[in-house]
């Protein structure tokens, strides 16, 4: 079963997070879309590429269900290359991309949202860094190159969620 859904039409292309119920982002999900990814720089028919989630969310993260063994040596440093990999592949993207916002962009999904070139956010959406509840830290080294300093220091040491109707200086 596919988790990320593609559709081109008019050289708009739309990729689709979608992987119930809060589009989390297991190994094959962070996989797949860096193929769709890698595989828009060689299409003609494609001037622009759009993300978004499907459903009420844009994307939870990581998938903590998912998670797998770091005792196993290398399992860590595998698992962030595939990470690292993904935002890549949207950042070197040599079409324009969007991240459609629709909804929470938590973690790795607000990872996924920055590294799109443009953010444009429904008034449902929010941006933040939950990971200090579960132990982890997915988004704030890309949350840094955007957002303000003690606003991503806010965000990782409280989990605090910035509303997409709040502007940023004043959050």
């Amino acid at each position: 079963m596919s988790l990320v859904k593609l559709e081109v039409r008019d050289f708009v292309a739309v990729v689709t997070m979608d992987n119930p119920p809060v589009n989390s982002q297991p190994m094959e999900f962070m996989q797949e879309l860096t193929e769709v990814f890698d595989s828009l720089n060689d299409r003609e028919d494609v001037r622009v590429a759009i993300l978004t989630g499907a459903g009420k969310m844009f994307s939870a993260g990581a998938d903590l269900k998912q998670r797998p063994d770091f005792s196993i040596p290398g399992t860590r440093a595998r698992r962030n290359r595939i990470v690292r990999e993904v935002a890549n592949s949207i950042m070197d993207n040599a079409k324009p991309t969007i991240a459609a916002v629709n909804g929470p962009a938590l973690g790795a999904g607000l990872g996924l949202a920055i590294s799109c070139d443009i953010i444009v956010a429904s008034d449902r959406a929010s941006f933040g860094l939950p990971e200090v509840d579960v132990g982890l830290m997915g988004g704030g080294k890309h949350a840094a190159r955007v957002f303000p300093h003690s606003l991503v220091r806010r965000m990782m040491l409280t989990g605090y969620r910035v509303p997409a109707k709040r502007p940023i200086a004043a959050a």
